[in-house]
């Protein structure tokens, strides 16, 4: 009622954004917008959803059943349904009198039609929870292929086709994992490399009908990989590296200990779990981490507040994971012409779609024990069947938007070199040139983040004091690195020598504090 009344009183295009920020765009809901869901045991081999039934609804199992939170979750996905509904629909008769207005009114409908797909999907998915719950399937067949029919439709709306009606995706995965002596380098036993050669035929069978395209693995150029990254640093010691971090970039987003399986953006805290696996971490992650979620993320997510409005984007997943990716590979001292395909990435997912559930439950079995997967292999299982009941051969396609727009980053890159607008918005690919005005007209300009490529201070100053210990760091010297390492980005627009002199003595220290980490190892 009170949305409602809110609504109704709504007339212009800030304060619908408003009311979206508070009813639509919350924190709770975020978990579901991600939809890499969590799944944790219970008892008696039971998995409960613990990202949408703890964590969204705040009920846990057993003090209410689990039917119980079925018809919860339901009733209050569909509330919110309708309140999008409304939202769109007074969006789009709410009038604006500027290119600006105009812009972000497009982009607002747009991210509230995303939103409301993903939350028709988990209702249409959430029968097969309980399937999850008992590893039993409770729904008829006809029921199960009608409901994975309409789930399918909408998936594919927003993630995308299947790799198997993809020929050149497709041949390249298959390609990849036809090496059957090594999965990502970790070797087989005899067993299960029979049983990864019986599962590729299987998987021929589903060959797109074209001839098989041989798209070369990534060949790596990274050699920096020396001792001190392999070094741990202890979760108290990291959590003030990342936080320190945040800081001196302005950032409001600080650490929380949490139970994510993994770390994780979250809209006001770097999540981090509070598993034993993650009491510490080596200096190598944790470079990439901050490239990946405070350089790249956290970065986007405040320049998105800044010129647009304050709320987490949410129908930008292929051109935000992948700047964050492509962060992630550059300081890995990969550039333009040799970041290929990670179709490596694929080949899990490939599994999913083609395997029956035994053959699948096997192969994940392999996966885990052989290439040391961080989560546990029920859990495992659960997350790559999001969505979908375990009795049939699909999986959830998000985890390929993460991947397959790698080629669109490089094409915007090698066509226009502006390297600049991809840290502006949390947008789609063919926005960021439309709304570029924005960002020319903003009075706000000079209020803008750009990265500072932190983890190559880290390892820069690192890698000299390794060879000379009385090196002092100095700035112009390490942008004239920088140019020379990344000499194929146009870095002059992040104005990063002003920027790193005027957080001079911060940086330092932080410097200090890692190096003083590293050496009681």
């Amino acid at each position: 009622m009170l949305f409602s009344f809110k609504l109704l009183r709504a007339h212009n295009l800030d304060k619908l954004i408003d009311l979206a920020d508070k009813y639509i765009f919350h924190g709770k809901l975020e978990k579901i917008i991600e939809v890499t869901y969590s799944y944790r045991e219970i008892e008696d081999w039971l998995y409960v959803n613990e990202t949408l039934f703890e964590e969204y609804l705040w009920l846990n199992y057993p003090n209410y059943t689990i039917e119980k939170l079925w018809l919860k979750y339901r009733f209050k996905i569909w509330i919110q349904i309708l309140q999008l509904e409304s939202l769109i629909n007074k969006t789009k008769k709410t009038l604006v009198f500027s290119r600006h207005q105009s812009l972000r009114k497009t982009l607002f409908i747009e991210a509230l039609e995303y939103i409301k797909e993903i939350l028709e999907i988990s209702v249409l998915w959430v029968d097969f929870e309980i399937e999850k719950w008992t590893w039993v399937s409770h729904l008829s067949k006809t029921k199960s292929l009608q409901l994975i029919h309409e789930i399918e439709k909408k998936e594919r709306k927003i993630f995308w086709n299947k790799i198997i009606s993809n020929s050149e995706e497709f041949w390249g995965c298959y390609n990849f994992i036809s090496n059957i002596d090594t999965i990502e380098n970790i070797k087989l036993s005899q067993t299960d490399k029979k049983l990864i050669k019986w599962y590729l035929e299987t998987i021929r069978n589903f060959a797109p009908q074209k001839n098989p395209i041989r798209i070369e693995q990534d060949s790596r150029q990274n050699q920096v990989i020396q001792g001190f990254l392999q070094k741990n640093i202890s979760r108290k010691d990291y959590r003030e590296i990342f936080d320190t971090i945040c800081e001196i970039y302005w950032l409001p987003q600080r650490t929380k200990i949490t139970s994510a399986w993994s770390i994780y953006d979250g809209d006001k805290f770097l999540e981090i779990p509070r598993s034993q696996q993650f009491s510490t971490l080596p200096l190598e992650r944790i470079l990439k981490l901050i490239t990946h979620e405070i350089e790249s993320h956290y970065i986007n997510i405040y320049n998105n507040n800044t010129l647009l409005w304050k709320f987490r984007w949410a129908n930008n997943l292929p051109k935000e994971e992948w700047i964050a990716m492509f962060m992630e590979r550059i300081f890995e001292w990969y550039n333009l012409d040799n970041i290929e395909s990670i179709i490596h990435i694929f080949f899990p997912i490939l599994w999913g779609e083609c395997l029956n559930w035994n053959d699948f439950i096997t192969y994940m079995r392999i996966l885990w024990k052989e290439c040391k997967q961080r989560r546990d292999y029920e859990s495992s299982i659960l997350r790559a069947k999001r969505n979908y009941s375990l009795d049939y051969p699909w999986v959830q396609h998000k985890d390929l938007a993460y991947s397959r727009w790698l080629e669109e980053v490089l094409r915007y890159l090698k066509d226009w070199w502006e390297f600049y607008k991809l840290f502006l918005w949390k947008v789609w690919f063919h926005d960021i040139d439309h709304i570029h005005l924005i960002y020319s007209w903003s009075r706000q300009k000079n209020d803008i983040i750009f990265p500072l490529f932190f983890s190559d201070i880290v390892f820069y100053y690192l890698e000299q004091k390794k060879q000379d210990d009385s090196f002092i760091f100095d700035t112009k010297v390490f942008y004239l690195y920088l140019k020379k390492k990344y000499w194929f980005l146009d870095i002059e627009r992040f104005k990063i020598i002003k920027r790193i002199e005027r957080k001079e003595k911060s940086i330092l220290s932080l410097l200090r504090f890692i190096e003083r980490r590293l050496d009681a190892k």
